[in-house]
């Protein structure tokens, strides 16, 4: 998207990167290197200063997570892209920008429509959830909006990915060869967050699924019909790997003690908490069969 608007519009956006204190290395990587090819370092903001907001979030959630219907994954993707968007907005807003414009790809359906109403940018700019608030320090209140703010003074805030053509592949590809990333380190699975990975495994064991098949599923649906079955078979063996290699402890493993030992847990307590949920849930049958398929891996 930078790329497409320095070369293509000519245009000259602050660009503002949010650490959450959990991003891959490769894709703080990608970041730098795309900066400097393109000689935006200048323009480019690193913001760090929401990180430990972020991990107070990330130890409420895995520990007060309990539905039987909303999964981890989505629940934290949801909340944090609200803190993200805020801290945007509020960057926006110190700046005198009048557009926040947000690189979603059409698999991010979190906000799937092309412009988020200014009403709707304040209320996710609140704290959520209420009991999180409680959680917070007066210094925390950085990364939310002031609930007195004059709401039609807020940026507009766009998602043009939502609504133009967009073909992973053909992206990835144009942005190695421009050299803005290095060849093989565009795959999403690399540059999601490690809080993410966490999640999935969370969601792997209280739900008896991946959560990435709902982001596949789209992505699935937006492929011409003739190649539907293809993608559909490429992406299920991704699925499955994923399943395999979190069932072995052997996903994404580092990464894993890492993140526990910034929320002050183990993966084992976390298990112990997903199988009372889970003894609990009026679909509990259902739930271990799909962990026995997908640990025999007989899913077609």
């Amino acid at each position: 998207m930078v790329d497409t608007f320095i070369n293509e519009y000519n245009l000259k956006p602050l660009l503002v990167t949010l650490r959450t204190g959990y991003m891959t290395d490769i894709a703080i990587s990608n970041i730098k290197q795309t900066l400097k090819k393109l000689s935006l370092e200048e323009d480019h903001i690193f913001n760090s200063e929401a990180i430990s907001i972020f991990t107070k979030l990330y130890k409420f959630l895995f520990k007060n997570h309990n539905s039987n219907e909303k999964g981890l994954t989505l629940e934290i993707c949801h909340i944090c892209t609200d803190i993200l968007h805020t801290l945007l907005v509020k960057e926006a807003i110190k700046k005198n920008l009048k557009y926040v414009i947000i690189g979603f790809s059409p698999d991010q359906i979190a906000r799937y429509f092309y412009e988020t109403k200014k009403k709707d940018t304040y209320t996710d700019g609140l704290p959520r959830p209420p009991e999180f608030k409680n959680c917070l320090e007066e210094n925390d209140f950085i990364a939310y909006l002031d609930e007195n703010i004059d709401i039609d003074s807020l940026p507009r805030v766009l998602y043009p990915y939502h609504v133009i053509d967009y073909d992973e592949k053909e992206i990835i590809k144009r942005i190695e060869e421009k050299g803005l990333i290095n060849k093989g380190k565009g795959n999403p699975i690399l540059t999601n967050c490690h809080v993410v990975k966490v999640a999935l495994m969370y969601d792997l064991y209280r739900y008896g699924g991946i959560t990435y098949s709902l982001q596949y599923a789209e992505l699935i649906r937006q492929k011409p019909p003739e190649i539907r079955k293809k993608v559909r078979k490429e992406l299920l063996i991704v699925l499955l790997s994923f399943a395999r290699s979190i069932f072995r402890g052997t996903f994404n493993m580092s990464a894993f003690e890492h993140f526990f030992k910034r929320i002050g847990t183990t993966r084992e307590e976390l298990l112990r908490i997903i199988e009372k949920h889970r003894e609990n849930d009026p679909n509990k049958e259902i739930i271990e069969r799909n962990l026995d398929l997908l640990k025999t891996l007989q899913f077609k």
